[in-house]
């Protein structure tokens, strides 16, 4: 019981933290801490351009990566793949 309560005491005062709200922010409420730079992608455009396509393509001749896959490696064949 006395573990759960420390556990518990972690994530209020995480949740209650700087670097949480920051977070959230960023996540849920797409905000930006001032002076710094954001970059959007499409994630269609991301399937398309990591293979190669133009969006006139069909499914099957343009896989696009499925969702379960890591983003380092969607990310990895955007930019080495072209």
């Amino acid at each position: 019981m006395e573990k759960k309560h420390q556990e518990l005491d972690q994530l209020i005062s995480y949740v209650g933290s700087q670097d949480f709200l920051e977070k959230e922010a960023k996540d849920k409420l797409n905000l930006k801490k001032e002076g710094e730079n954001v970059a959007m992608i499409n994630e269609s455009a991301l399937g398309q351009e990591a293979v190669g396509g133009s969006a006139t393509t069909t499914p099957a001749q343009n896989p696009v990566a499925p969702k379960d896959e890591n983003k380092l490696i969607r990310w990895w064949k955007f930019f080495f793949s072209r």
